[in-house]
Parts: C-alpha cells; sequence; structure tokens
C-alpha cells in the first residue's frame, strides 16, 4: 500500500539555485513550493521525495517534517524534542531541529 498522504519536506540546495531547484521539484510533482535561501520548502507525497532525490541534480538532501512546534525559549525546544524521541522507534536514531533565529546552544540542548 502506498502512502498518498501529502508530507512537508525541504530541500536544499546551494545558494543561488533555489529557482533551478523548484522546476526541478515541480517536475517531480511537487506542490505549495517556497524558495528560502539555501533551499525550497514544498508539498508531497513520499514518492515525490523519492523523485526528487532520484532526479535533482540541484538537491543536496530531502528532509521530511516529522514535527511542528511553536516555541518561546530553549526550555521548550527541549521538552518537545524530549517528547518527539521518546515517540520514535528506537531503529530511527536521528533527528534534526531547525529554527528561524538563533538560539544560543541549540545543539547543546538538543542533545542532551
Amino acid at each position: 500500500m502506498q502512502d498518498k498522504k501529502n508530507h512537508r519536506f525541504y530541500a536544499a540546495c546551494p545558494w543561488g539555485l533555489e529557482a533551478v531547484l523548484e522546476e526541478e521539484l515541480a517536475a517531480c510533482g511537487a506542490k505549495r513550493s517556497r524558495k528560502t535561501p539555501s533551499g525550497v520548502m514544498f508539498e508531497g507525497t513520499i514518492e515525490t521525495a523519492y523523485l526528487a532525490c532520484l532526479r535533482s541534480r540541484i538537491a543536496s538532501r530531502v528532509m521530511m517534517e516529522v514535527s511542528f512546534h511553536d516555541y518561546w525559549d530553549s526550555r521548550d525546544i527541549y521538552e518537545q524534542a524530549l517528547a518527539f524521541t521518546s515517540s520514535i522507534s528506537a531503529s530511527s536514531n536521528t533527528f534534526s531541529i531547525n529554527s528561524l533565529t538563533p538560539i544560543p546552544f541549540l545543539a547543546e540542548i538538543s542533545c542532551d
């Protein structure tokens, strides 16, 4: 059974190539794309992400958003990361936290 649900993704690319990447992603079936510095956010199925990984010459990686939370300070990020990591399976041992605003010591906080 294939997953036809739309997910949110981020495709990273070298700075300045966002427009070219957005065209490549559209050819793979990406919906609602938005250029950001050094990447493109888009929506699509898992198949869309696989096609982007296989066919894109510009994207250096494609990441799926698995959780989204608002935060007030670093403690909120820590609590959300702790709640998220306790809900994933033991075979998944990595995750990434992306923030639009700089937070001192974010890497150290999330590693605890």
